[in-house]
């Protein structure tokens, strides 16, 4: 199951930055996922990004 896991990490994350740079076209090395303390995954954008302050 540990390698399995892994992977659906991983393909989350991809999938993450690939939304992102899909809507917003920021480049995938500029991209920053940080976490809020219940661990749940948060675009950590520019102050100065076009984007909505929350979208779920």
């Amino acid at each position: 199951m540990f390698a399995k896991d892994q992977k659906l990490a991983l393909a989350s994350r991809l999938l993450q930055r690939h939304l992102i740079h899909e809507l917003f076209g920021v480049d995938y090395d500029a991209i920053d996922i940080a976490r809020t303390p219940e661990n749940k995954p948060y675009w950590k954008r520019p102050a100065e990004s076009p984007a909505p302050p929350s979208w779920n």
